[in-house]
């Protein structure tokens, strides 16, 4: 455990809304290295081609973005260079993605392999104020080398994040905010959340992410699961909302996280540990039925509802057994789910 560095998250803060905030106020997502590999495994694979650099260019535009916009990042021109970079290196272990050392272009121990060069890019242009072209190598699990050579184009700082279609923009007056419940085992290269390595990222970078890829072929004879119904949202939304929530739930169906669910406070207690403290949201719970025949109705507010719904879904099957039947409605203030026992047709 690293001592010197205590203090590392007390900054980052966690609303009464299920959000998480880091010290500039952006929200960001509490997920496991291992689980975020499993994720994007299975995401990937659904599209027609690879899709690794639209997640480089979203790790890259959204933390250029970042950089530039941060006043704490602004680079002076003769004196207090050296402490800003210090900084801009101090971020990548409070984030989770590695050790970034910017005189080698290497990294070490990354987060993930496209994530920590989008990242590197980011701040590599950012020290030096100029656009470059890159290319990495992943010298084993634990080196990334990358290599910079100089870009003639002047691009224009990227710009904010939009916000996807059937993402719902709420506005908070009362937001409150408390120091998070977890306890992060702090390493030099970033910090574990239990036994797993863990790791902060920017909801943004999602969003990026999805605007990047929305509208892009799935592979041929693709077909999504046909107990899924969701309502409320236009083709080529409802295509990646299914691809989102798909592959989060393949990706808790690949934990081994045990879940035993007797009373609705159980699977409140298991929607905060798994959804609430990680920072997708909040859940309420408005119905739940126990027994032979079990069900639950919720509303669910996510800045991340394709991921958030995925994760419900893998906790209710895990809990109960058989596949469910999950009936999903987007409507202008929040997410209706209804998961229930799949009706089986006898002919």
């Amino acid at each position: 455990m690293v001592d010197d560095s205590s203090s590392r998250h007390a900054e980052f803060l966690h609303t009464n809304y299920g959000t998480i905030i880091d010290p500039s106020g952006r929200k960001v997502l509490l997920f496991g290295v291992n689980e975020f590999n499993e994720w994007w495994g299975y995401f990937e694979s659904y599209f027609e081609a690879p899709i690794g650099r639209k997640l480089i260019y979203a790790a890259s535009d959204d933390e250029e973005h970042h950089l530039g916009t941060d006043t704490i990042y602004n680079i002076p021109k003769w004196f207090g260079k050296k402490t800003v970079l210090q900084r801009m290196n101090r971020r990548w272990t409070a984030m989770g993605w590695g050790v970034y050392s910017p005189l080698d272009t290497r990294i070490q121990s990354p987060c993930h392999d496209a994530l920590g060069a989008g990242f590197a890019l980011a701040h590599y242009e950012h020290q030096n104020g100029k656009r470059f072209q890159m290319e990495w190598r992943q010298l084993n699990s634990e080196f990334i080398q990358l290599d910079f050579t100089d870009k003639l184009d002047e691009i224009p700082l990227a710009p904010k994040a939009g916000r996807p279609a059937w993402v719902l923009e709420r506005g908070h007056s009362d937001v409150t905010t408390r120091v998070l419940e977890h306890e992060l085992d702090l390493r030099s290269f970033g910090f574990f959340m239990g036994q797993e390595r863990a790791m902060f990222l920017p909801i943004s970078v999602f969003y990026r992410l999805y605007h990047s890829v929305l509208g892009r072929p799935f592979q041929a004879g693709l077909k999504w699961s046909n107990t899924l119904d969701i309502e409320g949202l236009d083709d080529s939304s409802l295509s990646l909302v299914e691809a989102l929530t798909a592959s989060s739930s393949a990706m808790f169906t690949s934990s081994d996280y045990t879940i035993f669910v007797q009373t609705q406070s159980d699977w409140e207690d298991h929607i905060k540990t798994r959804i609430v403290s990680r920072g997708l949201g909040m859940v309420n719970v408005e119905e739940f039925v126990a027994g032979s025949s079990p069900y639950v109705r919720m509303t669910l507010h996510s800045p991340l509802p394709g991921l958030a719904l995925g994760l419900l879904i893998g906790m209710w099957q895990r809990a109960h057994g058989p596949p469910c039947a999950s009936e999903v409605v987007f409507n202008g203030e929040t997410t209706s789910i209804y998961l229930h026992p799949r009706m089986v047709e006898y002919f």
